[in-house]
């Protein structure tokens, strides 16, 4: 957070740039300025620039920083819970697909075939395989 002669500053700067009035300096402060300091230097009515800001400097020495920092956390909770909502609302506004029990055929069963062995011809021809020894003719 900027202090009040921090913001003081960039606003008279930009008043220069355009040749603003005091008047317009003020409403430019008030309105820039936190709410409790703002309602702090609005309740003395001051009728100049230096006035306002003598009234700005006293409440921001004034006002505790915590309650400024709770207006803060308590503006970014509601904004947090706007945005809840936000999501709730779009949350709800979807649809959803059923689920798919029983949408998808079962997977084939396979049969328990014994399983083939090939014997290699090598062992064939050499007649190192006993079973096939008998079968095995001379090349």
């Amino acid at each position: 957070m900027e202090s009040v002669d921090e913001f003081y500053t960039g606003i008279r700067k930009l008043a220069r740039t355009i040749n603003a009035q005091d008047d317009m300096l003020i409403y430019a402060l008030l309105s820039g300025f936190r709410a409790p300091i703002a309602n702090f230097v609005t309740q003395n009515r001051p009728d100049t620039v230096e006035k306002v800001m003598e009234y700005a400097r006293m409440a921001e020495l004034t006002t505790p920083v915590s309650m400024a920092q709770e207006n803060q956390l308590a503006d970014q909770l509601d904004d947090a819970k706007l945005e809840m909502r936000k999501f709730a609302s779009r949350f709800d506004k979807m649809t959803t697909a059923a689920p798919c029990q029983g949408a998808y055929p079962p997977p084939p069963r396979r049969d328990h075939r014994p399983r083939v062995e090939y014997r290699s011809r090598r062992k064939l021809l050499l007649g190192t395989d006993s079973k096939a020894a008998g079968n095995v003719a001379e090349v």
